[in-house]
């Protein structure tokens, strides 16, 4: 009997990529399908949620499912950096490009799984691909479908534009990572017919490996404001199990509160697939997006995220709002840094000259000036000379006449002019006005 089996499935294994399956081969198919369309709507969407982590978890968590032939065409395609090594952390812009077309690829994959027809069109031409060796043959024989050039239509007008550069940088780029879709979900449906395996059981059951207590500590180090030790703690978390949602969640906020916006993208993503009807993890991916000025991903979200949060739920305008402001005060306070960075040199210098002098302090505190280090010449002039002894003098007691004030009066241009009446009317802000005065200009003090 093992003898007539073996020769059964020699017979089948010539007529695959001929006109059609042998007869054992059809009834299997029969089979699959049957078993896949005759589950209730809730159950195949659970499968569909497994199946869809499963045929992402390359590209988003570092655990390869796919046979090391599906690997290299994607490797060849440009899909993947290296088919031995995944990534777990920040994904590059490649790296995103690939998940929102496998991403969007799915989703319409699993539109041509409810319907008899065209489930059972795609498990037979996908025997024939699995057979083939050759990427571009292999996308050849999918080409002969037609539903397969309007997948590829369908999946390339809800592509971003921002990542068609990425697409054409291969021409096999979009064609393959259709076929890799279609042909990974129907392998996985095809063992759920044949081999009755129930992945969301599977997966519920992995679910154990979770490290609970690496969760917790990660959050007590993020209750106590040690975010780089709470990323550690939470990636560790994640290396025990590629899909644990609780780490990938606490640590894109940590991501977020250490202004790494681009690294919570990457994690707020993955908890989309994770826990796709979870509004509050599709709010931190938005949020990054808005820190990360991935606007257009954040407002195509907008819809899904109204129909997870509810219809009447007006939160959406305030986050984006909310988000936008607080990118645009992230930006300012950058660019602050930078310009403090850029004259940090040049006020040091000043400050220790000024020292020196003993014009470091004013005794007096509140001057006639109120800059609190005397006065700065901000175009070059002096006072110089044992005058200016006297005149401090004056100052620190309070008195000086008309005729003074003339001879007070500093050879300076109108822009120095300007600020020294400015002093005079902000007299309580003396450290805030030697600061402007020194960001205002490049020329060195006059000491």
């Amino acid at each position: 009997d093992d003898d007539e089996d073996d020769e059964e499935d020699d017979e089948d294994e010539d007529m695959f990529g001929g006109p059609g399956l042998s007869p054992k081969s059809r009834s299997l198919c029969r089979s699959v399908v049957e078993a896949w369309l005759s589950q209730d709507d809730e159950n195949m969407k659970r499968q569909m949620e497994v199946i869809t982590i499963y045929v992402l978890s390359p590209f988003l968590f570092g655990l390869a499912h796919q046979s090391d032939k599906w690997l290299g065409w994607c490797l060849q395609a440009g899909l993947l950096h290296s088919k031995m090594s995944f990534n777990i952390g920040e994904l590059d812009e490649l790296e995103r490009a690939v998940v929102e077309l496998i991403g969007h690829s799915i989703v319409w994959t699993c539109d041509y799984l409810r319907s008899r027809e065209m489930l059972s069109a795609g498990l037979e031409v996908c025997e024939e691909v699995r057979r083939t060796r050759d990427l571009e043959k292999a996308i050849d024989t999918m080409r002969k479908q037609l539903w397969f050039n309007d997948f590829i239509v369908t999946v390339k007008g809800n592509l971003c534009d921002s990542d068609q550069k990425i697409r054409d940088s291969n021409p096999l780029f979009t064609a393959t990572g259709c076929l890799y879709t279609v042909c990974q979900v129907l392998e996985n449906v095809q063992k759920f017919g044949e081999e009755k395996k129930d992945f969301w059981k599977e997966f519920q059951d992995e679910a154990k490996f979770e490290n609970a207590e690496l969760a917790r500590k990660g959050s007590e180090f993020a209750s106590q404001g040690d975010h780089p030790k709470a990323v550690e703690t939470y990636t560790t978390a994640v290396l025990c199990w590629p899909y644990n949602h609780k780490a990938y969640t606490q640590r894109a906020l940590s991501y977020l509160s250490l202004a790494k916006p681009s690294a919570a993208v990457s994690d707020g993503l993955r908890v989309t697939y994770l826990q796709p009807h979870s509004a509050e993890g599709l709010r931190i991916y938005i949020r990054a997006l808005l820190g990360a000025r991935l606007d257009a991903r954040a407002l195509k979200l907008k819809t899904k995220y109204q129909s997870l949060a509810g219809s009447a739920d007006p939160s959406f305008d305030t986050l984006l709002e909310s988000e936008h402001r607080s990118s645009m005060d992230s930006k300012k306070e950058l660019e602050l840094n930078s310009d403090s960075d850029k004259y940090a040199h040049q006020e040091n210098s000043i400050v220790t000259r000024m020292k020196k002098t003993g014009l470091d302090h004013d005794p007096a505190g509140q001057d006639g000036y109120g800059y609190g280090y005397g006065y700065v010449e901000p175009t070059g002039g002096s006072f110089g000379g044992s005058d200016s002894s006297t005149r401090k003098k004056k100052k620190m007691n309070g008195t000086r006449s008309s005729s003074e004030d003339e001879e007070l009066e500093p050879p300076s241009s109108d822009a120095g002019h300007a600020q020294r009446q400015q002093g005079e009317e902000q007299q309580h802000q003396q450290q805030q006005q030697l600061e402007d005065l020194l960001h205002a200009t490049s020329l060195p003090h006059p000491l």
